[in-house]
């Protein structure tokens, strides 16, 4: 089925959120699956998508016949081989003998999720009475969720800027690879328990960060980030050495911009809980002042529910925090000194001004 140029099958950013999402489109009409007329149906969903979605998707997009048998191969087919996990129906929701949708959409599910077929129907009855003739279901096939949607483009739009609030934070449940993150415009995603400001009081959240001139006390970060729920806890601790291009390193000396630095910290914990939502707690502590060498200057600390996600959380956290956080180093050598910009913030900066 050939789309016209404004239909997007594939949009976002891959540094927005954490994974790439794949959505399935179907849509269930005999004319439209014959030639009779154009689908603009699915169209109108892939279009929602392409302005809603802010990190990256792909979509898979067919156009079947009302055919039970070949709805329900075609939903299997997206669950199963597409890894879809979203798939999105449209048409055959009604009361005419051939409207098969629901009942080829809960035979493929091992379970239903009536909350959305309720809300959708809440929704269309705000706007037309006939709503309730409408027989829209929704369920889950493994980790993926299937949503019948109505017919009508403008139908469509009116149920699913409103159901999608819930579904980044379903899909995230099942599928934690994947963090979707939208369009605040369009569509405003609600995750239960998100942290809501750095305002917050720090010991109340699930992250933590300090600047301190104090040596850094290892042990106490750790059981802080430590969580009855993580089977993982890892920690990057960066340390002044003693050499440096062949010169005698003899101290370190950082400078910060404090209250700019602890927001810019605080940002890179909301960052990396949005791309890594197994994180259950998360801790940047950073030292200025003197570091003699073999003392600590940073701390990153995390934990998680498996081991994969603390890991790759803190080796992506070091390098954003030095290439965003206002914090400055000193190097001492025998004989001189000299000030040391980072080379994350300079790849940072020159990608920006490109």
């Amino acid at each position: 089925m050939s789309l016209g140029e404004s239909v997007p099958l594939s949009g976002g950013d891959q540094n927005v959120g954490k994974g790439v999402a794949k959505f399935g489109v179907l849509t269930v009409s005999d004319r439209a699956s014959a030639g009779t007329y154009e689908d603009r149906s699915g169209p109108e969903i892939l279009r929602f998508f392409g302005e809603a979605i802010r990190s990256a998707w792909v979509a898979v997009y067919n156009v079947i016949p009302d055919e039970y048998d070949l709805i329900q191969k075609k939903l299997k087919y997206m669950a199963d081989e597409e890894d879809c996990c979203l798939i999105v129906t449209t048409g055959g929701t009604g009361p005419a003998l051939r409207d098969v949708t629901p009942e080829a959409t809960e035979a493929v599910c091992d379970r239903l999720m009536p909350g959305y077929a309720e809300q959708m129907r809440a929704i269309s009855l705000k706007v037309v009475p006939t709503a309730v003739l409408s027989r829209q279901t929704a369920g889950l096939r493994g980790d993926t969720l299937i949503l019948n949607l109505p017919g009508k483009p403008k139908a469509i739009r009116e149920t699913i800027d409103e159901v999608f609030v819930s579904v980044p934070a379903c899909i995230g449940i099942m599928k934690e690879h994947l963090y979707i993150e939208t369009n605040d415009s369009v569509v405003k995603a609600f995750r239960p328990g998100k942290s809501a400001s750095p305002m917050q009081m720090e010991d109340d959240c699930a992250f933590k960060v300090a600047i301190t001139p104090h040596a850094l006390d290892v042990a106490a970060c750790t059981d802080w980030v430590r969580h009855e729920s993580c089977g993982a806890v890892a920690t990057f601790l960066g340390t002044t050495r003693d050499t440096f291009d062949g010169k005698r390193v003899t101290r370190l000396e950082y400078e910060a911009y404090e209250p700019m630095a602890k927001k810019k910290m605080w940002e890179v914990c909301e960052h990396a809980r949005s791309r890594w939502n197994g994180i259950a707690r998360m801790g940047i502590w950073h030292r200025i002042g003197t570091v003699p060498v073999k003392e600590s200057s940073v701390l990153i600390a995390v934990s998680s529910a498996h081991r994969k996600d603390a890991l790759e959380c803190c080796a992506w956290a070091i390098d954003e925090l030095k290439a965003t956080v206002p914090i400055w180093k000193k190097e001492f050598y025998e004989g001189g000194e000299v000030w040391k910009e980072n080379a994350e913030s300079r790849a940072r900066l020159m990608n920006t001004s490109s």
